[in-house]
């Protein structure tokens, strides 16, 4: 696939559709088995970032993938994707703590939370939730999905830098 198969793929996500289907697989307690997604954002990174160019600066994507790396190792999961303020930690075969809600998502906040902080030498929170998947091939759908919602902020943010936002809107 090339870089345009790419481009034109992801174009095409309806990502309206796909919003509301992943929240509402969201959970908000209990006992939770695979496959399952742990999301991690940031909580007001623009504000927190003063300094930095944005969340995408180099610094503060080494930051995070610093984090997803260590929350793949203590986690065991199967893969992360990073991106912008954002941590995808994929947990397809096995969750840890008994598939237990509370610790899965208190200890992947805290961990992101402290890896990124020290790296980046201020305080820095994020917030988690699990995306209940009901199969593997929930998984790539997210994925694509978390793409394409990362490739239009990042069109959108430069667009703003360039002038051209008006334009942008204009042709949706």
């Amino acid at each position: 696939m090339d870089r345009l198969d790419v481009i034109n793929e992801l174009s095409g996500i309806n990502i309206v559709f796909l919003e509301k289907i992943f929240r509402d697989l969201e959970v908000s307690g209990g006992i939770v088995g695979a496959p399952l997604i742990i999301r991690l954002d940031g909580v007001r990174f623009g504000s927190r970032l003063d300094g930095f160019t944005s969340p995408r600066d180099e610094y503060v994507h080494k930051a995070l993938v610093e984090a997803g790396a260590g929350l793949l190792k203590w986690f065991g999961a199967d893969f992360i994707h990073v991106v912008s303020d954002e941590i995808n930690v994929y947990m397809l075969r096995r969750i840890p703590y008994g598939g237990r809600f509370f610790k899965l998502v208190s200890i992947s906040s805290g961990i992101a939370s402290a890896v990124t902080s020290i790296k980046l030498s201020r305080t820095l929170f994020f917030d988690s939730r699990i995306i209940k998947l009901s199969s593997l091939d929930d998984a790539i759908k997210y994925y694509k999905y978390r793409a394409r919602i990362s490739s239009g902020n990042l069109l959108t943010q430069l667009c703003k830098s360039l002038g051209c936002e008006r334009e942008l809107h204009d042709e949706s």
